[in-house]
């Protein structure tokens, strides 16, 4: 017999194990994002230092090497504090997460939906995958049909062609 569904704490002994390691995780990820801010201003007072000494020296071209590898190694840096922080923020709202229960659901979605309406150009149905019969590579599609004003019913595709009219204006309301 579940004694805690009848007095009411329901408590998951697993949801408790991974709120610890969800904790956890994020100690870890604070103590990355700090390990990755000390690794580039450590490197960047180095880059700082070693560019003005050989600036005084006067050789340019240690230096210009030196800054692009400075930046390379900075790119590195950055990209990985932006992705501890973002894994920091996923980790946080994944803490504090809670489902929307399934009576909220079903009243959100219950009732009339709105109105859907999907342009089809004549000659794309499902069973039309091949050429078409008009000399198209297979697979190809013809060009979309042009938009014109059709009266009374606002803007429409309407199948242009020469010879007979295979549809008519599919029209979205």
């Amino acid at each position: 017999m579940n004694r805690g569904f009848l007095t009411g704490r329901n408590e998951d002994p697993w949801e408790r194990t991974r709120l610890r390691a969800l904790r956890d995780e994020i100690g870890w990820g604070r103590v990355a994002i700090g390990a990755t801010l000390v690794a580039l201003a450590g490197f960047l007072v180095d880059a700082v230092v070693r560019l003005y000494n050989l600036g005084v020296a006067g050789r340019w071209e240690v230096i210009v090497e030196i800054l692009l590898g400075a930046c390379i190694v900075c790119f590195f840096l950055l990209s990985a504090l932006v992705y501890q922080i973002t894994r920091l923020g996923y980790l946080r709202r994944l803490a504090t997460h809670r489902p929307v229960p399934a009576h909220a659901l079903d009243r959100a979605f219950d009732g009339r939906s709105p109105r859907l309406a999907i342009l089809v150009p004549p000659g794309h149905t499902a069973g039309a995958r091949g050429n078409g019969g008009e000399g198209r590579p297979p697979g190809s599609f013809p060009p979309p049909p042009p938009l014109r004003a059709v009266p009374g019913r606002g803007v429409a595709w309407v199948a242009v062609r020469a010879g007979p009219v295979v549809g008519g204006p599919i029209v979205a309301d």
